[in-house]
């Protein structure tokens, strides 16, 4: 009956005859050059029936097989386009004389269910309007790195006026101003720099192993040039601007004091007029008083 399903296989393995056999209608969605591999263990790294990573999860697997159970696992197999899919293994177990003698196996096709988790992970992680990490992974990211000691660089980056663009030009357009924000950081800092959409207007990045304050302002000068030199709202005459705060990371601080210093560089740049860069480089000192 379960072989009756499109999504579901059924195979047996022979431990005394170390033979696995493969039912007749699992060819139509497996990529089998026969229905059975004889000397199975000594030659089923040969096959393409699994991808060859995901045998040593199988490999553990009967390691540890005992009892008249069913054990699971996923793995990666290929199908009869070729494509290495996603499947969950349903092993029992059966046993003579206390000792295992075959295994019924149920495969089945799970790779749609995977592609869901995997969409829903990355909505979790990833900022729907701009594509950049949330704030929760950022902090767990940057985290990470800084209890390892990697120095670098932590920015605040806020888009200057941004109340007033909604207020003007409405919603729409503010989030066209965010979309654009997010593709200029993207395309001003490496793939290792850590980039986030903190929430609202505000940003954040994390430069690695970037101590030089000098490198920092020229980041800065880049990003305020590339906003101003957009073209997206050219019709409607809006130049974005933004103000930055930047707190350099050469020694071991919490991520908590890291962003509250940066935070406050970011507050001397708005304060100050908008539109520019301040950096704390002094970790033991207050930065203006």
């Amino acid at each position: 009956m379960l072989e009756q399903f499109d999504d579901v296989i059924i195979a047996e393995y022979d431990i005394l005859q170390d033979k696995l056999t493969f039912l007749p209608q699992s060819q139509r969605m497996l990529l089998l050059d026969q229905l059975s591999y004889c000397h199975f263990s000594q030659n089923y790294k040969e096959t393409n029936i699994v991808l060859p990573d995901d045998w040593r999860v199988i490999e553990n697997l009967f390691v540890n097989l005992s009892d008249e159970e069913v054990y699971k696992c996923e793995v990666r197999m290929q199908f009869h386009d070729g494509v290495y899919k996603w499947c969950m293994l349903d092993m029992l177990v059966k046993q003579r004389y206390h000792q295992p003698y075959k295994i019924i196996c149920k495969i089945t096709d799970i790779s749609q269910h995977k592609a869901k988790l995997e969409s829903l992970e990355a909505k979790a992680i990833r900022d729907a309007m701009t594509g950049l990490y949330q704030k929760n992974t950022f902090q767990e990211k940057v985290s990470k790195l800084i209890e390892y000691n990697v120095k670098g660089c932590f920015l605040i980056l806020d888009l200057d006026n941004f109340k007033e663009i909604n207020d003007t030009y409405g919603h729409d357009v503010g989030d066209q101003c965010l979309v654009e924000f997010g593709r200029i950081l993207k395309s001003c800092f490496r793939k290792e720099d850590i980039i986030s959409r903190y929430g609202g207007d505000e940003f954040e990045v994390f430069m690695m192993n970037i101590i030089d304050a000098g490198i920092v302002e020229k980041k800065a000068c880049q990003i305020m040039q590339a906003l101003q030199l957009s073209k997206v709202f050219e019709d409607l005459n809006i130049t974005l601007t933004c103000s930055i705060g930047a707190f350099i990371v050469d020694r071991y601080t919490p991520y908590l004091e890291a962003f509250e210093r940066a935070d406050l560089a970011l507050y001397c740049s708005k304060y100050q007029g908008k539109n520019q860069c301040r950096i704390d480089c002094s970790p033991n000192k207050k930065l203006y008083q």
